[in-house]
Order: structure tokens, then sequence, then C-alpha cells
């Protein structure tokens, strides 16, 4: 899942729902409900949900974006706890 922001406007991502391989894109503009992403050679911008893009190549711009998604998951409240390798 990505959350744009404005800075994010044509910059890459991927379309990951269905089977490999997937759709790659540029962002071309976003709303509160959906980022409008150019697929391809096509012409036209089609609404794609946040949830079914990932960033194409990690830019400073995205890496804010994970920032603000992430803001607030700590004290208990985190998504999933990083694994932590034992030591021999």
């Amino acid at each position: 899942m990505i959350i744009p922001s404005k800075e994010d406007i044509g910059h890459a991502v991927v379309y990951m729902r269905g089977n490999p391989p997937f759709d790659e894109g540029v962002i071309t503009s976003f709303n509160d409900s959906y980022v409008f992403v150019r697929y391809g050679k096509d012409k036209h911008s089609k609404a794609t949900h946040r949830a079914d893009l990932e960033w194409a190549h990690r830019t400073p711009a995205s890496l804010k974006g994970e920032q603000r998604e992430n803001h607030g998951q700590q004290y208990g409240r985190q998504k999933h706890r990083p694994r932590t390798l034992a030591r021999a």
C-alpha cells in the first residue's frame, strides 16, 4: 500500500493484485479514495486503490509516505514485530 503526496506525482508504482507479471505505471494524480495511474502505453489514467499499489522504486517522497503510514504504530499498536536473529 502506498500513501502518495504531491511530490510523488510522476513516480513509478506497481499494481500488485493478481498474478505476475505485475503492471507498472506512473502516478498522474490522486484523491482521498484513489490513485490515478497511467499504465504502460495507455493514454488515460486508471483509478486504482492504494492497497493494490507498491512503489516501483523507493524515493525520498515515498519513504515519507511510509513514515506517515507507520506513524502511531508504536506502543503496542504495531502491525507486526520485527524478527530478530539469534546469535550463535
